[in-house]
């Protein structure tokens, strides 16, 4: 297994692949979250699966981000974690 730190490059290399989102099951307070890179047609449909309607949260995936998104809005310093890569 590989892991690399989140970062634009990074981002971008998986873009280029296809990826289009990353997913993790730890939660926002853990401080390096461990990410994988998933390709999926439709984002809206894939969070909606993933949502529990009754508890109001993410169910098995707890963190999710959008690679296109964290590369416009954010800084790097503001993202944590690893990519773990096959």
């Amino acid at each position: 297994m590989i892991f690399k730190r989140v970062n634009y490059q990074i981002l971008s290399e998986l873009k280029a692949k296809g990826f289009n989102l990353l997913v993790s099951d730890h939660t926002t307070s853990d401080q390096t979250p461990i990410y994988f890179p998933i390709k999926v047609e439709n984002v809206q449909s894939y969070v909606v699966r993933h949502f529990d309607r009754a508890s109001e949260k993410l169910s098995k995936t707890k963190l999710m981000l959008l690679i296109d998104e964290v590369m416009m809005k954010y800084d790097e310093e503001q993202v944590s974690g690893v990519i773990q890569l096959d």
